[in-house]
């Protein structure tokens, strides 16, 4: 039977506890525009409240631009989604959360380590692994924006909500004795992978699931990525779904010798170019087209600047490549100011962590400065693919999720003997036990969060801004 004990404070959000002053927000936000200095937001003072509103508004709208009806109203649309996207979009809110209701773990300076940060269901998946282009493909975590030295405790908790959250999202009944062994079954293959040499791939590819995702991944080709994002040398306007529903504007702009600096820079950090380039000289004719990307389902990073350059490369073996700028922030943690600003600029520490991380290491992964933000860069491929939760149908399709989370976790996790010495030792009946109550404490305050914050007028007011720049864009098209 699951245990039944009281949790130290279950907080509401309206009495959430004083927040901390902004933490890391001395990075200034980018703009769609190509300057070289990018605009401080221009909001006149931080808000004070301490609803989900506000707290979004403190910790994430200044890294981006205040006149941006793509920037942080974009993010207020997307989270005012569902819940459960919600939860995976907000963790300035768990975070807040913590302080309080985790401040042992947070206090435990002997269980932090280096953790993914936001694992869930469309954080794991395939990506193009090292070797040749194109011919390594690799199951694991993907997607490292929010990485950050923190107890290896607060990774497991976010997997619980998640787990608890995608059953709601899903309309899976679960109570506490299943909500105890989706835990359970999560801990144990967390264990095990810790354990393992093995990496997620050789350990998950014959899971059914995994499977056919590699399966079908060696199927794809470089030129039909290529054919869906570009026609007749340029990017096309909308990216369509397999619904033909838009999922992604791209939104010309200008700046093709700035980037062209930024671009060369990121090829000198990264030794995978040799495989692609001749040369890390890039010259601004080199580049075709440049586009703003914006996706009309994300939920963690939108808001924030992504961008897709297009780059002829006459002397490498890809004539035309597709490079990925995504802009990166201070993790959530470091925003709230419960752990110290990494030193790193934030697209060095996510692209360092997702080297360091990954097992195996992911093809081409670099980072560059540009118009006074920071920004990871890869090369947008067919390969990547992850997990959608929309296949999670029964409660075995949820302890299937459980399983292959605690595998990628525990490889992430696998930092040296001493880390994994620290974790094994704490991985206890009381941690289950902690993370079963924790889990449920929060998971039942995102549902009214939720309620709150997409009825708020500003978000209301956000949210038609944002649809009202969509609909402008895509009347317009190129």
């Amino acid at each position: 039977m699951p245990v039944r004990t009281r949790i130290s404070c279950l907080l509401c959000w309206c009495c959430v506890a004083p927040l901390l002053p902004l933490a890391g927000c001395d990075a200034k936000p980018s703009t769609g525009a190509p300057t070289s200095a990018a605009p401080t937001a221009t909001a006149p003072s931080r808000p004070a409240g301490n609803g989900p509103y506000d707290l979004l508004e403190r910790y994430y709208a200044p890294y981006t631009s205040a006149d941006d009806p793509l920037g942080f109203p974009m993010k207020v649309r997307n989270l005012s989604a569902n819940p459960y996207r919600f939860w995976r979009g907000s963790k300035e809110l768990f975070y807040e959360w913590c302080k309080t209701n985790a401040a042992d773990w947070l206090a435990d300076q002997g269980a932090y380590l280096r953790i993914h940060g936001d694992l869930h269901p469309g954080n794991m998946g395939l990506y193009l692994s090292q070797g040749e282009f194109g011919q390594h493909v690799a199951f694991g975590a993907v997607d490292f924006d929010e990485s950050a030295r923190l107890p290896f405790q607060i990774e497991l908790l976010q997997g619980a909500v998640t787990l608890k959250l995608l059953a709601e999202h899903r309309r899976i009944n679960l109570d506490g004795a299943k909500l105890d062994a989706l835990i359970t079954t999560m801990i144990e293959s967390y264990r095990t992978s810790l354990d393992s040499d093995q990496t997620p791939t050789q350990m998950l590819e014959n899971d059914r699931w995994v499977g056919a995702l590699l399966k079908d991944a060696r199927k794809r080709d470089y030129g039909r990525e290529l054919d869906k994002y570009v026609k007749k040398g340029q990017f096309v306007t909308v990216v369509e779904d397999k619904s033909d529903r838009p999922k992604e504007i791209l939104q010309p702009t200008k700046g093709k010798g700035e980037f062209a600096d930024a671009i060369e820079s990121a090829l000198l950090r990264s030794p995978d170019a040799a495989d692609l380039f001749k040369t890390a000289d890039v010259r601004k004719k080199a580049i075709l087209d440049i586009v703003r990307r914006t996706q009309l389902e994300s939920a963690g990073s939108e808001g924030l600047n992504k961008y897709l350059v297009l780059l002829a490369n006459k002397s490498g073996g890809e004539k035309r490549l597709i490079l990925y700028l995504k802009q990166q922030i201070p993790s959530p943690a470091e925003r709230l100011g419960i752990i110290p600003k990494d030193s790193r600029p934030p697209g060095q520490r996510s692209s360092e962590d997702t080297h360091g991380l990954s097992r195996p290491p992911g093809y081409f992964n670099s980072w560059c400065p540009w118009g006074g933000a920071s920004y990871r860069v890869s090369i947008k491929e067919p390969w990547t693919e992850t997990l959608d939760g929309s296949d999670v149908d029964t409660f075995e399709d949820l302890k299937h999720v459980a399983r292959i989370w605690g595998t990628v976790a525990g490889a992430v996790h696998r930092q040296g003997d001493d880390a994994r010495s620290n974790v094994k030792s704490r991985v206890t009946p009381e941690l289950s036990r902690k993370l079963v109550e924790r889990a449920g404490a929060f998971a039942s305050l995102v549902p009214p969060a939720f309620r709150s914050f997409s009825a708020d007028p500003r978000s209301r007011q956000q949210t038609q801004a944002a649809e009202a720049a969509l609909r402008e864009l895509e009347s317009k098209g190129r």
